[in-house]
């Protein structure tokens, strides 16, 4: 949205949590606003509130870019805390789930990385 390209990512969150919830029955819609709501957390390094939102869009079936994205996205937040246990474990089942996708292959080389390898 507007606030995002302006910069002002807490303002962005709240109307996109506030598009997610006035449209709830627009599953596309929410789906959508919620994914820009974890990319505004993202910008405001809110990691848990990100990982949060996007697990929603996991459990709830409606991600309107590949699951994969998502999940490798779940993962690159957990390294950036210095998670590297738990990213390893994402990047580990993304790695076996999706072996020659662009996102297992991207999850494959990561762990490679935290492992030393």
């Amino acid at each position: 949205g507007v606030q995002a390209e302006q910069g002002d990512y807490r303002a962005a969150v709240e109307t996109y949590r506030r598009v997610g919830q006035d449209h709830a029955d627009n599953r596309t819609l929410a789906a959508a606003a919620d994914l820009a709501r974890g990319y505004a957390h993202i910008q405001l390094d809110e990691f848990d509130e990100a990982r949060q939102v996007f697990g929603s869009l996991l459990e709830r079936g409606d991600v309107p870019v590949p699951r994969t994205q998502i999940e490798m996205e779940i993962g690159s937040l957990y390294e950036r805390e210095g998670k590297g246990d738990e990213a390893a474990a994402v990047y580990r089942r993304l790695g076996e789930s999706d072996p020659g996708g662009r996102w297992g292959t991207e999850a494959a080389a990561r762990l490679r990385i935290l492992e030393g390898v």
